[in-house]
């Protein structure tokens, strides 16, 4: 779980299906500073919390999927009493939030992200790892980088991975944008 604080007010971020822009906390996030220059670092604030099965049993009660034509979804609340899906959600994001909110501060932990390191490294270098620019053969097997940088857009994702004990493994992705998505061509 994690806080939202103000870096992802800098970034454009994507929530999951059941939080909001405006929600205090975050289960698995995704930001992107895309036409604007990333901070040179920032923190991430987390806790480690139960997964979303846990979740659901504990705060939101039980979901029936009902599977024949023109009846909905059966909807019980935590406390056991029959509900709809929009009292379900509302209760169980309160259950949720006041539980969150009795965590003692010291199951908060923090976590840098250097971003002007990491730009550092891949400065100047295709994904591939090769020099920026069109390789222009001078004979010979021999090579030289072109001045002209290639103009396709290329990407830094971070991925971070937080486990059960509240360790975190950060995994750096550098690649090409893919702008035709769903394209196999491309």
């Amino acid at each position: 779980m994690i806080k939202n604080t103000p870096i992802f007010k800098k970034c454009k971020p994507a929530y999951s299906h059941y939080e909001s822009k405006e929600s205090d906390y975050f289960f698995g996030v995704r930001c992107s500073f895309e036409n604007t220059a990333p901070p040179d670092s920032f923190e991430i604030v987390y806790a480690v919390w139960p997964n979303d099965d846990i979740d659901f049993e504990r705060f939101f009660g039980e979901e029936v999927w009902r599977y024949e034509p023109g009846e909905s979804n059966i909807y019980t609340s935590a406390d056991g009493k029959r509900v709809s899906k929009e009292e379900w959600m509302k209760l169980g994001n309160e259950n949720l939030n006041k539980a969150i909110a009795q965590l003692p501060a010291s199951a908060w932990q923090t976590y840098t992200v250097d971003v002007k390191s990491t730009l550092k490294k891949y400065e100047g270098k295709t994904p591939e790892g090769n020099p920026m620019g069109i390789a222009i053969p001078i004979g010979w097997g021999i090579y030289y980088p072109s001045l002209f940088p290639s103009l396709q857009d290329r990407i830094i994702q971070f991925n971070l991975l937080i486990d059960k004990e509240g360790n975190v493994k950060l995994k750096e992705e550098y690649r090409w944008e893919n702008e035709l998505q769903g394209n196999p061509y491309s």
